[in-house]
């Protein structure tokens, strides 16, 4: 039961924080979420650290890698959760 305590309240902080304002930020909180999540539940609170820092670093070499593909297209960043 504390391990999907553990996850709901990961998963659910994604949609308080998410739209940090660039590729790089969203994709590493999403990731860090994501690896915290999953490594609870595998590891307890040690596979959550070492999940959550794993998926961090990951999600923001992909969202690096989408922010420059942006910039040399020419494209601005659209913050999902902006309402336009």
């Amino acid at each position: 039961m504390n391990r999907l305590s553990t996850t709901l309240v990961l998963s659910s902080s994604l949609f308080l924080v998410a739209g940090c304002g660039s590729h790089t930020a969203d994709d590493a909180l999403m990731g860090g979420a994501a690896g915290a999540g999953a490594g609870a539940l595998i590891g307890g609170p040690v596979g959550a650290g070492v999940g959550g820092a794993i998926g961090a670093g990951t999600g923001a070499v992909i969202g690096s890698g989408q922010d420059k593909q942006d910039r040399e297209d020419g494209v601005a960043y659209e913050n999902p959760l902006e309402n336009d």
